[in-house]
Formats: C-alpha cells, structure tokens, sequence
C-alpha cells in the first residue's frame, strides 16, 4: 500500500513539474521617444513549460500589429543561478533577466512571415484615434525594418 501511495505520489509531483504556465505579457518595440506611447502591445498568452530539470520552453504569438501575420515564437533555453535566462528558436533569440515580479528578455527575430498591409490593417482595427493608428503604423514600421523588442512576463528567477 504505501509503495502504490508513493508511485502514485512521484506520478503527481512529476507531471506537475512539466505543466504549462500561461501568462499574459507585453512585448515593446525599442522605439524614439515620441512613439514610445505607441510601442506597447499586450500578448494575451506566454506558455512557459519546463522540458526537464534545466531546459524550460517560452511558446507565444507576436501580435498581428507587428507581424501582419501569425507569427509563432518557441524558445528552448535554461535559467542560471544569477536570475538569468538565455533562450534559442527558429526565429528567435532571448536573453532574459528576472526581478521580484518579472522576466524582462531583450529579444532578436528572424525569418518571420511579415506583411505590412494586413498589420496596417489590423492596427486600424483596433486603434481608437487616427493617432493612435499612425503612431502605431510607424511603430510597426520600425519593426519591420529591426525586429527586435522586449518581452515582459511575470514571473521570478525560480521560474
């Protein structure tokens, strides 16, 4: 009896070690000054699975502002003891530090499937104001030209 108890036990603790977490995010385009006001977007849903001991995996959609079209981001990487990530995809590369709250990771794409008409478009879509929708234009713009942006999740350096 107490055998079955702590098989079934292990069972539980291990299949909870690699559940997904799904957390709301904001990524933000390094912008200048002006735009900045405009260079938030919210993704409704980071997933952070941990793969085993060491290698945790960040799965998200960049938003369709940016993008124009659906782009999905999956990172594989590993924390490190100084409240550090460093994280590798197909189409992106992340360097991640953690506070009392948050990751915050600097990241860099590649090979991502963009059109410009379809993210003006869904930027009109969800602008409230003309200005509003050119701030965002440009921001988007910008991005086109240097995919590059910060990804902001909660979390901490325990993961």
């Amino acid at each position: 009896m107490k055998t079955a108890f702590f098989v079934l036990l292990s069972f539980f603790v291990s299949a909870s070690a690699f559940a997904d977490e799904v957390k709301e995010a904001q990524y933000e385009v390094p912008v200048r000054e002006e735009l900045k006001p405009f260079a938030a977007f919210s993704i409704p849903a980071v997933t952070t699975t941990e793969l085993d001991g060491e290698q945790v995996q960040l799965d998200y959609l960049l938003p369709l502002e940016l993008t124009g079209n659906p782009n999905r981001i999956v990172m594989s990487g590993s924390y490190d003891r100084s409240g550090g990530a460093t994280f590798k995809g197909a189409h992106a590369t992340a360097q991640c530090k953690a506070d009392a709250a948050a990751w915050t990771c600097s990241v860099r794409f590649r090979g991502l499937d963009l059109n410009s008409v379809k993210a003006l478009e869904a930027i009109h879509r969800g602008a409230t104001t003309p200005q509003e929708a050119e701030g965002r234009a440009e921001v988007a713009r910008s991005f086109f030209s240097d995919p590059i942006g910060i990804l902001t999740y909660p979390g901490t350096s325990t993961y």
